[in-house]
């Protein structure tokens, strides 16, 4: 026999704690007539796990059942007087307050009536908006990256200044976090896994859980309750997955070639042009070299991913299922590619003063003036001449700067000069980049405990690590010094839950998390220098910092210089800590 039982109601979390990722099931238990039914027993399953919450109605029929995992419940009623009535196998989305109700028909506790049909969902009751993401959405979407966090772009109300298909949506970056916000840009972002912060510097996300991780995401842009603190722009929360009585895993494997991207018109024009050009001036050895360079910088990116989670089993000495339940996943990426620029230098015969070669350029744009000759112009009342050096030659004597021999000497003479002297050498360097690498791992683990039934614990922990490689031109010219140039981030996060049950209407919820980010701009190379290795005065090597960098030099015309990474290191800590407790009674909680 099925009949309509019971109303479902999706209501967001009015009621919840900041930052809370678990939901509630919550209704009111009536006979035929409407009238409440005081001391009803309501058991709330979790039917992947069989962990059961056992609950009774107050004198106006009212039953809560709070802290719930994401997941597939049932609803078992009883009472005396009354048949037995099941709820069977509805979804419990991630943070939200599910609304079940009965109404129990006259008989013998003996009978029972199973609602097994899913009536619609409906948000009620609050005036928040976003947008709830379930574990299947997550996997299956397909995305560049794998960053679970890039989500939150596709939810309505949200903008950001970069798109899906950046590279900065991998797992190590926090721009999804900075690069999201809502319409007109207000507040900041809050990030948290299973309720406690995952925050790092400027507001982004410390820990990017790859898709194998989450049980489900929950986005909100607007209209948040007054629990919702530590942040006033778009709440970001997530909840790790969690073991089952069965054993679930998945495996994950990525591989893109960047040779295997199309050319975009213009740069296969530009291409093809400079080969038919080279090849029109009879320069078949330069048609030939630009042939064999390929017109796509090459390189490749490699993501992996696998996830493994059950009940915690130990042959013939402790059996976990329907109690200890476990979750354990790594993910990671390898990145290599290799980086072409163009770049202008000067000559050896300029660095040696002599910068005659211009002036068969343009005279009046590149004549060099002698700064010490300046005086008042008496035909410009304002203005200064100066008289010029003969045949653009800077004497020797007059190359005073101290750093001048060093920067001289490590930067690299031009490789590819233009055969007409009258042409600009505004691209007289071209230059592959030594590879450019990305390395990143990162682990998620989780155990749940259902100790008896007045006691819930979990625990979980998620640990992550990237170092990028991003050498330039700078590499060719002075290996020693760049050989090790790029960021080093990581980020440790860990929270844990104790959840007891004073009775069937006292709850005690028990939480504390920390979360601990770093980025660090590293370059061993430089670091090991002292500044009188560049010509600096002796006396400043006593005064630098741990964290020395070559100060940035630009020259007019010619490429400037600027030390691949700035050197800095930001470190952000979070500790977090809560005690709920709860009441139920006659009218009120």
């Amino acid at each position: 026999m099925l009949k309509q039982l019971a109303g479902v109601r999706l209501l967001f979390a009015a009621r919840s704690t900041a930052q809370e990722a678990r939901g509630m099931i919550l209704g009111h238990v009536n006979d035929a007539t409407s009238s409440a039914i005081t001391g009803a027993k309501v058991i709330v399953k979790n039917t992947d796990t069989n962990v059961s919450t056992d609950v009774v109605t107050n004198s106006s029929g009212y039953y809560e059942a709070p802290l719930l995992v994401s997941g597939i419940y049932q609803v078992n009623v009883e009472a005396p007087g009354f048949k037995k009535a099941e709820r069977s196998r509805f979804p419990l989305p991630i943070a939200t307050r599910l609304e079940v109700d009965f109404k129990l028909e006259i008989g013998a506790v003996s009978d029972a009536i199973t609602v097994s049909s899913d009536p619609p969902l409906i948000e009620s009751d609050n005036l928040s908006s976003g947008w709830i993401v379930e574990s299947g959405n997550v996997l299956n979407l397909p995305w560049p990256g794998g960053n679970s966090m890039v989500l939150a772009k596709l939810t309505a109300g949200v903008q950001s200044s970069e798109t899906i298909a950046d590279w900065s949506v991998r797992l190590h970056s926090g721009g999804p976090g900075v690069n999201i916000n809502q319409s007109g840009g207000v507040g900041g972002n809050e990030y948290s896994i299973d309720g406690t912060s995952d925050n790092a510097n400027n507001r982004g996300a410390g820990f990017n859980p790859a898709p194998e991780f989450v049980q489900a995401m929950k986005m909100e842009t607007s209209g948040f309750d007054a629990s919702q603190g530590h942040g006033t722009g778009i709440t970001i929360a997530v909840m790790t997955r969690s073991g089952t009585n069965a054993f679930h895993g998945t495996l994950r494997e990525g591989h893109h070639q960047y040779s295997w991207n199309a050319l975009d018109f213009f740069t296969k024009q530009t291409y093809y042009n400079r080969i038919a050009a080279a090849r029109a001036a009879g320069n078949i050895a330069l048609a030939d070299q630009i042939r064999s360079t390929p017109a796509i910088t090459p390189g490749r990116e490699n993501q992996f991913a696998g996830a493994i989670g059950g009940p915690i089993l130990i042959p013939k000495l402790y059996d976990g299922r329907n109690k200890l339940f476990f979750f354990f996943g790594y993910a990671g990426f390898r990145v290599g590619e290799y980086r072409q620029s163009y770049n202008a230098f000067p000559t050896q015969e300029m660095r040696d003063g002599d910068f005659s070669r211009l002036l068969k350029i343009n005279a009046n744009l590149h004549q060099v003036y002698d700064p010490l000759t300046t005086q008042a112009d008496a035909t410009r009342a304002g203005h200064v001449v100066r008289t010029p050096f003969p045949n653009n030659i800077v004497p020797q004597s007059r190359i005073i700067n101290p750093t001048y021999k060093f920067y001289s000497k490590y930067l690299p003479l031009p490789n590819s000069l233009p055969d007409d002297p009258s042409l600009e050498p505004n691209r007289d360097y071209t230059a592959y980049s030594a590879q450019y690498t990305e390395r990143y791992n990162s682990y998620v683990n989780r155990y749940d405990l259902n100790a008896n039934a007045n006691n819930r614990f979990f625990v979980r922990w998620s640990w992550s690590e990237w170092k990028n490689s991003n050498p330039g031109w700078q590499y060719y010219a002075q290996p020693d010094i760049w050989r090790d140039s790029g960021t080093f981030r990581h980020n440790a996060g860990a929270g844990a839950d104790w959840v007891h049950n004073f009775g069937a209407r006292t709850l005690l919820d028990v939480s504390v998390g920390s979360n601990f980010y770093i980025n660090d701009q590293v370059d061993p190379g430089f670091q090991s220098m002292k500044p009188s290795d560049l010509g600096f005065p002796t006396y400043l090597d006593t005064k630098t910092s741990s964290a020395a960098t070559l100060p940035t030099v630009n020259w007019s015309g010619w490429t400037g210089f600027a030390p691949p990474v700035a050197l800095g290191t930001q470190r952000y800590r979070v500790l977090t800590g809560k005690v709920d407790l709860s009441r139920m009674t006659s009218r009120h909680t």
